[in-house]
């Protein structure tokens, strides 16, 4: 599938989504025009409501096989976004070891699990922080999370002159 940018028109790079629920749909929401996506569900996972164009491959994420069957040795990117977080790892795991993924990036519930996830080079987000920073940026007057800006480290502050 090809879309335009800047008056060219290219190939999308393929997105490789594991899991489901509001993160999984609203990646598909947000990404869905720039990039091919293909969604791995568990067997008995709704899948109402999904753009057409999104390719639903069903099975259990972390069998080689079914990861082949979605095609993640052409996925430039893989999202893992289940509520277990040994699951996104061996995910993850997987697409770097076996199908050398370029850009791996997983949910994580608990911050115990952290260093598992860097140690294998997964680029993570910490959900309870995630959510305290947003939290935080709507609380405090003037300050606003700018997430990317110095390594998640940075903050944008809005000042009325």
């Amino acid at each position: 599938m090809q879309i335009k940018q800047n008056g060219l028109e290219r190939e999308k790079s393929t997105l490789l989504l594991i899991g489901s629920g509001p993160v999984i749909f609203s990646l598909i929401e947000r990404f869905h025009h720039e990039w091919s996506l293909t969604l791995v569900l568990k067997e008995n996972a709704p899948d109402d409501g999904l753009p057409a164009a999104v390719k639903i491959v069903r099975g259990n994420a972390t069998d080689s096989l079914v990861l082949r069957q979605a095609g993640a040795e052409n996925a430039k990117a893989i999202v893992a976004a289940t509520d277990n977080d040994e699951v996104n790892l061996e995910v993850c795991r997987l697409c770097g070891h076996l199908f050398q993924t370029e850009k791996r990036l997983a949910l994580v519930r608990s911050v115990q699990n952290l260093s598992a996830f860097e140690k294998e080079g997964i680029e993570t987000i910490d959900t309870g922080s995630s959510i305290a920073l947003a939290a935080e940026t709507r609380l405090r007057k003037g300050s606003r999370a700018a997430f990317g800006v110095g390594l998640g480290k940075g903050e944008v502050y809005e000042v009325t002159v």
